[in-house]
């Protein structure tokens, strides 16, 4: 029954700049943090919830060290997956990436159910950031109409190096 508010999000800087505005006005108690990458990724990169750590580590705020147990005094950060059965009040996701294409076999049964547990873990409300961009739109996105569709095309690919700008670098990790 939770409120669902969705956001377009654009980069890393984006979403931790929206993450301070949010932590300002909500305390660890009533608050969670969801991603749906762990700390490294299938390629991997360094995953959502590793960037999202380092973000919290030098910005001195206390976040929880294990995925599964929440403490009133620390935000909870976690993946989406591993936050089944438990709630807050307030929840902050961040979906960065086509899920469908994280794992060959991925079915969009799947996909929609990783994203229903995600936007089912607030009892008030939740605000779900979405990728701007198309190529890092998942397909099953377009099943919840409220969800704001990619307003442009591709992020990184068909670019040359004079069409970056030195934010875009900033961005990238």
């Amino acid at each position: 029954n939770a409120d669902i508010e969705w956001r377009r999000l654009n980069s890393y800087t984006h979403i931790f700049e929206e993450l301070k505005v949010f932590l300002a006005d909500h305390s660890p108690k009533e608050t969670m943090i969801l991603t749906f990458s762990s700390a490294i990724t299938v390629k991997g990169n360094m995953g959502d919830i590793a960037r999202l750590r380092r973000f919290f580590y030098e910005n001195g705020i206390e976040v929880n060290t294990d995925h599964k147990k929440m403490d009133p005094d620390k935000y909870f950060l976690s993946t989406s997956n591993s936050s089944k059965g438990l709630e807050r009040d307030y929840v902050i996701v961040f979906l960065t990436f086509p899920l469908e294409n994280a794992f060959v076999h991925l079915s969009d049964d799947i996909v929609v159910n990783l994203i229903t547990v995600a936007l089912t873990r607030a009892k008030k409300k939740v605000i779900m950031y979405v990728p701007t961009y198309s190529d890092k739109f998942s397909r099953v996105l377009h099943l919840f109409d409220a969800c704001p569709k990619p307003t442009e095309k591709i992020r990184q690919d068909d670019k040359i190096l004079t069409d970056y700008s030195l934010s875009s670098y900033r961005d990238w990790e």
